[in-house]
């Protein structure tokens, strides 16, 4: 989404379990957000009213999660902005950082607090999105690890690729096997 001329929105839902239920409802919070950016709204007004929609619903239905990372274009900055979602990684050259804070899903509380965090992007900087389906792939102990080097050896330039090689990398950490929905997204960052 572009909401203003030299900013860039990319964002990222998983919904709860996975399958057509998880993808209808991690498809509606995207469409409701980008709505709203659209409208003019800022970030974190829309991200409390998509909240407040699916709190209003009840705790028996899915609460996906929510990635969104601004990009301003001309100062080369993000701020990224975590509601649930799964560790993001940013890629410089072969160091990997992790992104993540601890928030729940959207709708379980009422009302959410979303602190951005922040980082001054790099010609040739990669910010990877994933969703908990990869993380879970890589399995539970030292998934971390096991990311961060996968990524650091990644030597693709094209997000695409990038994106494909990392998805091949999970599935044959998981033994072939999917056992959740896997997203991949993949921003490169170059000076133009």
């Amino acid at each position: 989404v572009e909401t203003e001329k030299g900013k860039m929105t990319v964002m990222l839902s998983d919904g709860t379990g996975s399958g057509e239920i998880a993808g209808r409802d991690s498809g509606r919070v995207l469409d409701l957000m980008e709505k709203m950016l659209e409208a003019g709204y800022d970030t974190d007004a829309a991200i409390n009213m998509v909240n407040s929609a699916l709190f209003a619903l009840g705790e028996d239905k899915n609460h996906p999660t929510l990635d969104i990372c601004e990009i301003d274009l001309y100062q080369g900055s993000c701020a990224l902005r975590k509601v649930g979602g799964a560790v993001t990684f940013l890629k410089r050259g072969l160091e990997v950082e992790q992104l993540t804070t601890s928030s729940l899903p959207l709708g379980i509380f009422q009302q959410v607090e979303v602190q951005p965090i922040c980082r001054q992007l790099r010609d040739g900087d990669y910010l990877i999105m994933v969703s908990d389906g990869v993380i879970d792939a890589f399995g539970e102990d030292n998934y971390e690890v096991s990311m961060v080097n996968a990524i650091a050896a990644i030597q693709d330039r094209n997000p695409g690729e990038m994106a494909e090689r990392l998805l091949r990398i999970a599935l044959r950490a998981g033994g072939g096997r999917i056992r959740d929905d896997m997203t991949i997204g993949v921003i490169g960052i170059w000076e133009a």
